[in-house]
């Protein structure tokens, strides 16, 4: 008996490990996620820019680049701290649309 816990308490730890490694899927690293949304309404470097300094303002976003040409912004975002619901709100305010999110 206590060879089988030992060896369930092996293959616990094993597991545990193995999902905060790097085989981990490559949008989710910890609590911090990769995000990209599909925005309306950005039309030039401006805009990017205006999305970018909107979003850094958050707590828990780690980076953003938002790309005019493609109406997309990719972002890290560390969900323990910031919510979707925020940057979505963000994005709002600063006069553009989310349209779509998803993980990256």
């Amino acid at each position: 008996m206590k060879k089988l816990n030992s060896l369930l308490i092996l293959l616990l730890v094993t597991i545990l490990v193995s999902c905060n490694s790097s085989n981990a899927p490559s949008g989710i690293v910890g609590s911090r996620i990769k995000i990209k949304m599909k925005v309306e309404g950005m039309t030039c470097n401006g805009c990017e820019v205006t999305i970018q300094k909107k979003l850094m303002e958050l707590t828990g976003v780690d980076s953003v680049k938002a790309s005019y040409p493609d109406s997309t912004v990719r972002a890290i975002v560390d969900t323990s701290k910031s919510k979707i619901k925020a940057i979505s709100e963000a994005i709002e305010s600063a006069g553009y649309h989310m349209k779509e999110i998803k993980i990256d």
